[in-house]
């Protein structure tokens, strides 16, 4: 019994030896989870232990990685210390790419995935990337513009990485932000920008709008200081003085052309600006001073957004009528029914829901017309087939509703009347439901000839404008209802 037993004992022991199993259970053979296709587990007693690295083969012979466990252990750093599990037997095993990254993953490593060949599982290559750190964006430091004679941010988007540079001003943009009609070519050393366009066409005597070509310097100067002192009520106070250089000693880094509300004062006073479009251009430069160096979503940055659109708002109503722009400064009782050097079209004017209004015509464009209603002193696009040329009676014999509001229509349009009969000496009312021809100048002017009408200028109190711009800038000038699509 002995003599059988210890045989059985070491011919178990000669089959390990030799690599062979002689158990045919599962767990001697095991399946790979990507290939469903079985791997040898070659056992090796602790003895026979050494540096080389057991070779394995798989049973079919695809491409596939040999790698030892071992190496995947997280405790590798402290291999050479004494293991309670030393005695066992060193395990090599043939990994898919799958299957190593998988590992790897269970045991904390998030090494890169090396190029797999036979990997065709979208899915692990999701996890993967998952496991690839992201790139940290790299922040550049700012351009600067000391020394340089254009700017390094755009003048419309506030951006760096610009390519054109103007040659009469420092302004500089990007190709997209310049224009459609720019054309990007290997000389553009004489390449002037569109805001410098603009001001030479507006300065130009042969090309400057008919409305400031009839009035002189100075009354324009005037009216700019009227514009500015409403800006300066809805401005903060960062915007009245020059940058303090000890608080910010940066600030000249970054911009090259400083603005503030007592430049532009002093260029009222110096008579710098022949245009509006060079007041409204010099204020713009507000808003990208603090684009650049406060950022585009900054609260100085929102409060330059408004004064520009408040700046913008005042010239085009300059360049309508520059009497009825100091007429809404200026503001006393009629204020709306001062007359103009030259008379506005009266007309009963009608918008969808609303019952026909007596206003005046200041412009007319593409089948329109620029209303400014009496009374409620709002302003409308107005289709030139909805306006009658005034006459005594209104267009409909239906009154409106609210009686109130159309009376004190009525009562500035009496004190208008009379005050063109003072000045020009007459006035005609059309006949009933005429129908307004712009073309018909004795009618849409009420029988005042304008080609005789001498054009001088209507003197203002401007004294009586420091107290009362204040109150007239927060209600604004006209309350916008309609324009045409």
């Amino acid at each position: 019994m002995q003599d059988r037993s210890s045989r059985s004992y070491f011919s178990d022991v000669s089959k390990q030896s030799d690599g062979v199993s002689t158990d045919s259970s599962p767990k001697k053979m095991q399946s790979s989870p990507t290939t469903d296709k079985p791997f040898i587990a070659i056992l090796k007693p602790d003895d026979s232990r050494t540096e080389e690295t057991a070779s394995c083969e798989e049973i079919d012979d695809d491409s596939s990685s040999c790698e030892d466990i071992s190496k995947l252990s997280p405790n590798k750093a402290n291999s050479d210390s004494l293991s309670p599990y030393k005695h066992f037997p060193t395990v090599t095993v043939c990994l898919k790419e799958e299957d190593r990254v998988n590992a790897q993953k269970e045991l904390g490593k998030g090494a890169k995935r090396t190029a797999s060949v036979s990997s065709n599982n979208s899915s692990a290559s999701a996890e993967v990337a998952k496991l690839q750190p992201k790139r940290r964006k790299i922040e550049k430091p700012a351009p600067t513009v000391l020394g340089k004679q254009n700017d390094c941010y755009c003048w419309v988007c506030h951006r760096e990485n610009v390519v054109l540079s103007c040659i009469a001003c420092p302004r500089a943009y990007h190709v997209k932000c310049a224009g459609d009609n720019v054309v990007v070519s290997s000389d553009m050393n004489d390449w002037v920008c569109p805001e410098c366009k603009r001001i030479l066409t507006a300065e130009n005597v042969d090309t400057r709008s008919t409305v400031l070509s009839e009035i002189s310097l100075d009354k324009l100067c005037t009216l700019l200081r009227f514009s500015l002192n409403k800006m300066k009520h809805r401005a903060g106070v960062a915007f009245h003085q020059p940058v303090s250089l000890d608080h910010y000693p940066m600030y000249p880094h970054y911009v090259i052309h400083p603005m503030d509300f007592s430049l532009l004062e002093k260029n009222i006073k110096q008579k710098v600006y022949g245009c509006t479009e060079a007041f409204l251009a010099d204020v713009k430069w507000i808003l990208h001073n603090s684009c650049v160096f406060n950022g585009s979503q900054h609260p100085l940055s929102t409060n330059a957004k408004s004064l520009v659109k408040t700046c913008d708002n005042d010239m085009q109503e300059i360049e309508v009528c520059p009497d009825c722009f100091m007429h809404s400064i200026v503001r006393n009782k009629y204020w709306f029914s001062e007359v103009c050097r030259k008379p506005h079209p009266l007309v009963w004017a009608k918008l969808k829901g609303f019952p026909y209004w007596p206003a005046k015509v200041v412009r007319i464009a593409d089948g329109f017309v620029d209303a400014r209603f009496f009374g409620a002193h709002d302003r409308a696009w107005v289709p030139v087939s909805q306006c009658y040329h005034l006459s005594k009676e209104m267009p409909t014999s239906s009154k409106p509703k609210k009686k109130g509001n159309y009376e004190i229509a009525l009562d500035e349009l009496n004190v208008h009347v009379q005050l063109l009969i003072q000045k020009f000496g007459k006035f005609e009312y059309a006949s009933y439901r005429t129908n307004f021809d712009q073309n018909n100048k004795l009618l849409a002017f009420h029988g005042i000839d304008i080609d005789k009408i001498d054009k001088e200028e209507i003197p203002y109190d401007t004294s009586a404008v420091e107290g009362t711009e204040a109150s007239a800038s927060s209600k604004g000038i006209f309350r916008l209802l309609f324009l045409p699509n």
